[in-house]
């Protein structure tokens, strides 16, 4: 992990973010002959865009400080909610929030895109289908 932790007293990013990934294969057209995948890559990032709101001019300054500390793609830990709960990631900006939005005198709003290696999926029960459904693994 990386040795920054996103600071506990900024805001959390907020909830509209949306999750981008790559697929890591390729699949022929069914409709011009024989279907067959094809394993292209196990590297597989994942890229969040994220807003974070910041509603004093205290915590505005502690989150650019936060950003100076990051700069040029430097990695830091953050807890993100995903539709598996929160889960711990060692991120990255791909794209720093350089232009803030003044929502009132005191509240700014920040864009960014953050990305990690690779998205982490809990291990979920799986089923197999025999005369009735069953759960294998946990």
């Amino acid at each position: 992990m990386a040795d920054i932790d996103y600071p506990s007293e900024l805001p959390q990013f907020n909830a509209g973010k949306q999750r981008r990934e790559r697929q890591g294969f390729v699949v022929t057209n069914p409709l011009q002959g024989s279907a067959y995948v094809e394993l292209r890559t196990d590297d597989l990032p994942v890229m969040w865009d994220v807003t974070i709101t910041c509603i004093s001019a205290l915590q505005a300054q502690t989150f650019l400080a936060f950003l100076r500390s990051v700069k040029g793609g430097r990695p830091f830990n953050k807890s993100i909610l995903t539709e598996y709960g929160f889960q711990d990631y060692e991120v990255a900006f791909a794209q720093e929030p350089r232009e803030p939005e003044q929502i009132s005198p005191n509240v700014w709003r920040y864009s960014a895109t953050i990305y990690a290696q690779q998205f982490k999926m809990p291990r979920i029960p799986t089923f197999i289908t025999t005369s009735s459904y069953r759960v294998v693994g946990a």
